[in-house]
């Protein structure tokens, strides 16, 4: 579909894929707000969890436009409260999640532009095409991304790793959520693309860019990329907002002026970086604290300082120093905690089909578990071991993995008809 305001017209499109049979994507799309949601869980938790999101992104108090992007991230944070306060209430949905990527109107005509606010968790991307050059704006918090950023993984060997699909940061899954968030001015002529997973992991960054110079409206552009991730496999459902800005004088785009907002916690990049730090900035140089800002060095205190002066410099440093190490002492917490909510989601978030005793049963978790996390029985079948030909017993013993409930259960339900075809031989 495609809608216009005063300052931007756009596309929007949500589609199950080829694999999945349940679409656990959620978007929201109107002239302030736009939201791309991806769930994942268990049951119908995913589905859930990105419905809550999305609806809880688009429902607050100030459903209009955000006048800040602090108030957009605010805004995730109590998507993330709705989350965890629906799984609270239903333990069907007990650890669903979602990751979540959003775009924001905070003033439609500022400076010959649209000033906008963009919020980024987990591994749902935002990109901006601007003069025929596609860049990802957000940084994907999931496993591969942080080994690729360690140098432990090349680009093409993330794109094949097992994992890729583990995310470090999701909503729903801690009481608290870090939030990548950016606060910049598009110029009239550029596109902001807000996807899930499931479009970059059929369709390259190349791809996206060729189809965006080919095409001018955001709906038709939003409609061929999920028309090309079907075409590629679409193993994962897809969804695709493309939001162009059409007000304000053209210029060059500016780079992000801040950066992600969650300094303390959050390592996403700026969209550019000339690695050049001395270079003049007329937007920070002389601004305190601001990026690239040229800060004095203090002035040396002049002779007959006294004794009071300089141990106030002392008392300064040390509370310096201690403020260092509770920082850093934070953010060891940090990592701990996010290397355990890694492990709690990849030991939880599969299926596979075994055997309890004599029963087939259908299992949430990993076979033989992952260190505290065993795995357990999430639907008992109807099969029996003795139901078995010999090669079904060995197949179910080898204890086939699926990626959802439903895959499973589709697996089980396969099994019937695949007894119903072995020849009887108890006949004459």
């Amino acid at each position: 579909m495609s809608s216009s305001s005063a300052s931007v017209t756009w596309g929007a499109r949500t589609d199950v894929g080829r694999v999945r049979s349940v679409n656990q994507d959620s978007v929201h799309a109107e002239p302030s707000l736009f939201v791309v949601a991806d769930g994942m869980g268990g049951h119908r938790g995913g589905e859930v969890a990105s419905a809550v999101a999305v609806d809880a992104m688009s429902s607050a108090d100030d459903a209009g436009a955000t006048d800040s992007v602090e108030a957009l991230v605010e805004r995730v944070r109590l998507a993330n409260d709705a989350i965890i306060e629906k799984a609270s209430r239903d333990g069907d949905l007990a650890g669903m999640g979602t990751t979540l990527c959003a775009l924001s109107i905070l003033e439609p005509d500022w400076k010959g532009g649209v000033r906008i606010g963009l919020v980024n968790v987990g591994d749902s991307r935002i990109y901006r095409f601007a003069d025929g050059s596609l860049e990802q704006v957000s940084r994907d918090h999931s496993l591969v991304a942080d080994l690729v950023e360690q140098g432990h993984l090349t680009e093409a060997e993330a794109e094949e790793h097992p994992q890729r699909n583990i995310v470090t940061r999701a909503l729903g899954i801690a009481d608290h959520v870090d939030v990548d968030s950016w606060e910049l001015v598009a110029r009239s002529g550029e596109y902001y693309l807000l996807c899930s997973d499931g479009l970059v992991n059929e369709v390259g960054d190349a791809q996206i860019a060729a189809t965006m110079r080919r095409l001018d409206d955001p709906a038709e552009v939003a409609d061929d990329l999920v028309r090309q991730a079907n075409e590629n496999g679409a193993r994962d459902n897809v969804t695709v907002v493309v939001v162009r800005v059409d007000a304000g004088a053209a210029g060059p785009p500016d780079p992000l002026p801040v950066g992600p907002r969650e300094a303390a916690v959050s390592t996403g990049a700026s969209l550019r970086d000339d690695g050049d730090s001395s270079a003049p900035n007329p937007e920070t140089d002389g601004v305190p604290g601001a990026r690239g800002a040229s800060v004095a060095p203090p002035p040396e205190a002049p002779a007959g300082v006294s004794s009071s002066d300089r141990n106030g410099r002392a008392d300064r440093r040390r509370r310096r120093t201690r403020l260092r190490a509770a920082v850093a002492t934070g953010l060891i917490v940090i990592i701990i905690a996010a290397s355990l909510v890694v492990i709690g989601l990849y030991a939880r978030n599969n299926y596979f089909v075994g055997f309890d005793e004599a029963q087939v049963v259908i299992y949430q978790g990993r076979p033989g578990g992952v260190l505290w996390f065993d795995p357990t029985i999430e639907q008992p079948t109807e099969f029996l071991r003795d139901d078995l030909t010999g090669a079904l017993e060995l197949e179910i013993d080898a204890q086939p993995e699926f990626g959802t409930l439903a895959e499973a259960q589709d697996y089980v339900a396969d099994l019937e008809e695949r007894l119903s075809d072995v020849p009887d031989s108890g006949s004459g």
